[in-house]
C-alpha cells in the first residue's frame, strides 16, 4: 500500500498528465455538442450522445429531455454499428 508521501510524490508526477487530458476532453466535448447542434439543425431532434459507464464508452444516441425518451427511445450503439444492414 502507498503511503502518504508516496502518494503526494505520484499526485505531484501525475497532474501534468491529468491537465493535458482534461484540455484533450474539453476539446473532445466541444466537437460533440456541435455534432449534437447538427443532429438538431438537420433533423429537428434535440438528441444527444449518451454515455453510462465511462469505461464502456458511448451508450448511443437519444432524446435529451427526459420527458421526450418514451417517444425516442435510446438508440443502442450496438445498432448504430450495425448501420441499416
Amino acid at each position: 500500500m502507498m503511503n502518504k508521501k508516496e502518494y503526494k510524490k505520484w499526485v505531484a508526477k501525475l497532474v501534468p498528465y491529468w491537465n493535458e487530458h482534461r484540455k484533450l476532453e474539453a476539446a473532445f466535448r466541444l466537437k460533440e455538442v456541435w455534432l449534437e447542434a447538427k443532429i438538431l439543425k438537420e433533423t429537428g431532434r434535440d438528441l444527444i450522445f449518451f454515455y453510462g459507464d465511462m469505461s464502456e464508452g458511448c451508450m448511443g444516441i437519444g432524446a435529451d429531455n427526459f420527458n421526450d425518451r418514451k417517444k425516442f427511445p435510446l438508440i443502442h450503439d450496438a445498432d448504430l454499428e450495425k448501420g441499416d444492414k
